[in-house]
């Protein structure tokens, strides 16, 4: 007979420490403490995390023999293949599964996939489920996906290889969004075809910011990504003299002359509108938020809002009159202004209503397609819409405020969800 103590409930708070905690030299010593103090479901969690540092596989299974009242293999193996399954599962879950006696290797990768891919933890639990069961392919398939966000493209691509031998559909899903995601910031409006748009020829359509305003808002997006830049940096441990990779958000301090500009977060109150019928003339108010979410993000996150900043800032160089990036003078607007803003509005439009409808309304209207990135919109998953959409719908929020007299920004919300 044995008799096992399984711990205190995990509720988070101080408990989460061996799971938000970036290193330690002794990783072995704190799970002992803390099995001793009770906290199992945590102790497991720095076992793993100190056997993942020191490649050390015997020492994981021997504290999980000491704490863990073993199942039959067909029980263990089942529940192991639930959390891989799992598509609710949470960190409270997860661990009553690991202390209880589901397969060690499914539930790390299964908790490795819940946490933030930005955290150390994550990534280290994802190895000591590779270490614990070596032959899984398609573990690699989580670590992947957590080295793209600290942004290892080598180390994802790699892992992909190995998926292909398990399933080549999710290796290719793998190449092409990294593909997708970590390309560079090379492409100029020029590149873009415009057709030829009978109805708005003779169109009036008057720029009234005058340049000093616009290069502030140049000086904005600017800001923008050299915040991004810097996250980016962080997160894969490269500073400013390391080699850079041809993804990172491009050095734009060329824009800057008096270095970065205050970004505006703020809440405005409008006039009321003479015009609404009586008793519903109260004030309205609309947000400004210029702050990049940076915190938190990681590398894919901060790439995809890059790229929509660089679409915006080049669009609004063109259509001031500029042949490249830069900061204008005078204000020169394009012959083929109107057509680009009709562009832009009809393909958000299509971007918006596949994420909404699936197309459906776009088929029902006859209202075709479009290739992003070389693919068919209706043809990608929908986190990459998602990028796809970012990118458009900041180039079309710049247009309506370079469009729009009275306009403050084009991070204002009536602008950005129009």
């Amino acid at each position: 007979m044995r008799t096992v103590d399984r711990g205190t409930a995990y509720l988070g708070g101080a408990d989460a420490r061996p799971l938000t905690q970036p290193t330690t030299d002794d990783w072995s010593s704190l799970a002992r403490s803390l099995a001793s103090d009770g906290h199992l479901r945590e102790a497991l969690v720095a076992a793993a995390r100190g056997a993942a540092a020191g490649r050390d596989r015997t020492a994981l299974e021997q504290f999980r023999a000491a704490h863990v009242v073993p199942l039959t293999a067909a029980r263990e193996a089942q529940w192991g293949a639930a959390l891989a399954q799992s598509t609710d599962a949470t960190v409270p879950s997860i661990l009553d599964a690991l202390v209880c006696g589901a397969d060690a290797a499914a539930a790390y990768r299964a908790l490795a996939s819940v946490l933030p891919g930005t955290e150390a933890a994550a990534s280290e639990l994802v190895e000591a489920s590779l270490l614990l069961a070596p032959e899984r392919r398609m573990t690699h398939l989580t670590r992947a996906l957590l080295r793209f966000q600290r942004g290892d493209l080598a180390g994802a691509l790699a892992d992909a290889d190995v998926v292909a031998g398990e399933s080549t559909e999710a290796a290719e899903s793998l190449r092409s969004y990294a593909a997708i995601v970590f390309r560079g910031f090379d492409d100029w409006p020029r590149r873009e075809r415009l057709a030829p748009e009978p109805e708005l020829d003779g169109l009036a359509l008057e720029l009234t910011h005058d340049p000093e305003i616009v290069r502030h808002l140049i000086a904005v997006y600017a800001t923008r990504l050299a915040r991004a830049r810097t996250a980016v940096r962080a997160l894969i441990g490269r500073g400013e003299s390391a080699e850079t990779p041809a993804w990172l958000p491009p050095d734009v301090s060329s824009l800057l002359p008096s270095g970065p500009v205050a970004l505006r977060r703020e809440t405005i109150a409008c006039d009321p509108d003479p015009d609404a019928p009586a008793g519903d003339g109260a004030a309205e108010t609309i947000d400004i938020d210029e702050e990049p979410a940076t915190a938190g993000a990681g590398v894919p996150a901060l790439l995809t809002a890059a790229q929509a900043d660089w679409a915006a800032l080049s669009w609004l160089c063109w259509a001031v009159g500029l042949d490249g990036i830069g900061l204008p003078d005078t204000i020169a607007r394009p012959a083929d202004l109107p057509a680009a803003m009709q562009f832009f509005v009809r393909r958000t439009w299509r971007l918006k209503d596949r994420l909404t409808s699936g197309s459906l309304i776009s088929r029902s209207q006859g209202v075709p397609g479009f290739e992003w990135q070389g693919v068919d919109i209706d043809a990608l998953p929908r986190h990459l819409v998602e990028m796809a959409a970012a990118q458009y719908v900041a180039v079309r929020s710049m247009f309506i405020w370079l469009a729009s007299p009275d306009a403050l920004s084009p991070f204002q919300d009536d602008i950005q969800g129009a």
